[in-house]
């Protein structure tokens, strides 16, 4: 009878053991997820002013650290006037997205097709968003 107990205790050990180890995986996977793999931190991202239109090009982890709001530094001024780049689709320079009021993935549709259909490239004087005029 001892040994059968212990036989079964035994058991119960290994299936903790087991279990620990898969919830301690799971946590870990889930954790280094979340955070972007150390060579999409080192890719090169292009950042443009919105009053000079000069381009600033440094990698995406450096980005990360100066971004505030979703606008970053100029680095010759330190006054947040710089933003993401887009392409102009006619004259192919590197060129700031329009204002938004807010959060373009939250506005109505209609309200930011208004705003995109307005906007014209500041280098070439070309409709930017040509399809949602």
């Amino acid at each position: 009878m001892p040994r059968e107990h212990l036989k079964k205790a035994g058991i119960a050990i290994a299936l903790l053991i087991v279990i620990c180890v898969a919830i301690f995986w799971l946590v870990r996977r889930i954790s280094l997820t979340s955070r972007p793999p150390k060579w999409v931190l080192e890719q090169p991202a292009a950042r443009v002013d919105r009053e000079t239109l000069e381009v600033f090009v440094k990698p995406v982890g450096e980005w990360l650290s100066l971004e505030k709001d979703g606008k970053f530094p100029n680095p010759k001024t330190g006054k947040y006037t710089l933003r993401r780049a887009i392409e102009c689709p006619s004259c192919r320079n590197l060129i700031p997205p329009p204002d938004y009021p807010s959060d373009p993935s939250k506005m109505d549709i209609e309200e930011r097709r208004k705003i995109e259909g307005n906007y014209k490239c500041p280098r070439c004087g070309a409709y930017v968003f040509s399809g949602a005029r």
